[in-house]
């Protein structure tokens, strides 16, 4: 019943956002980093700062929410690794709709299994990923809209660059303002964010759903544990305050928290 001298304890409250929309709280931990590098593409030396990553996921947002993904849609990204990737994350989850990831090296019966079980309405895609699984989509009547990365425009689908920035030939004519930006209300305990897959190991891939609490209460552990010892101190302290005041207020919880 004692804390042994030789351990590390963390805090004892973990601070978890009352706005559960993961995009939402993943957009605001990204804007901090302002103009900094967020990622490079090691083929090509592009480069994607923090700000423009949360420009294209607002974009996204929005633009999809236009085109008709409503809170619980699924929508699934085959891919290769791209840039493009996170941002259609981040865009999908603010939007309340689920993302679900498809292997661009599935093989037939697996790609048609794990679509079954996660039924996306739309379907972001890389042209190498189209190109590869083309005949299952086609085949597939849940997949509703189809996007694809970059600039080749195949009939019935739209570009990921007509969602991502705005003009008059966009689905926006404007940059969202992230002032003005909200993700869309979800419950954070129950709504799905994610369906993501088992590997398959010992038989078919399964489902695995993770609420938008699941990933934010994630996030929020890494960023508890990667604060300084000032701020886990302050943080400490808070919670101290706030255990005396309920003690205070309830002498009942006195021997539970003495």
């Amino acid at each position: 019943m004692l804390r042994h001298p030789k351990y590390v304890y963390g805090p004892d409250m973990h601070l978890i956002p009352a706005k559960l929309n993961l995009g939402e709280f993943l957009i605001q931990r990204l804007s901090e980093h302002g103009n900094k590098i967020a990622m490079i593409n090691g083929a090509t030396d592009e480069r994607l700062t923090y700000n423009e990553l949360v420009q294209i996921s607002m974009n996204i947002a929005v633009s999809l929410v236009q085109i008709g993904v409503k809170r619980g849609d699924v929508v699934g990204i085959c891919s290769e690794s791209r840039l493009e990737n996170w941002c259609t994350v981040f865009g999908i989850t603010c939007t309340g709709a689920v993302m679900t990831p498809l292997s661009i090296g599935y093989v037939k019966d697996e790609l048609k299994h794990v679509m079954n079980i996660s039924k996306p309405k739309f379907l972001i895609c890389s042209m190498q990923g189209y190109k590869a699984h083309e005949t299952i989509f086609k085949a597939l009547d849940f997949i509703k809209h189809i996007i694809l990365f970059g600039d080749e425009r195949l009939d019935g689908a739209l570009l990921f660059k007509d969602l991502a920035t705005a003009g008059p030939n966009s689905i926006i004519s404007n940059n969202v303002k992230f002032e003005e930006f909200q993700g869309v209300e979800v419950k954070g305990q129950s709504d799905t964010a994610f369906i993501m897959y088992s590997s398959g190991t010992t038989g078919l891939p399964k489902g695995v759903e993770l609420s938008h609490l699941n990933v934010i209460s994630a996030s929020s552990f890494i960023e508890i544990m990667s604060d300084s010892k000032e701020d886990r101190l302050a943080k400490k302290r808070l919670s101290e305050r706030r255990r005396k005041a309920r003690i205070k207020s309830d002498p009942e919880l006195y021997a539970v928290h003495k």
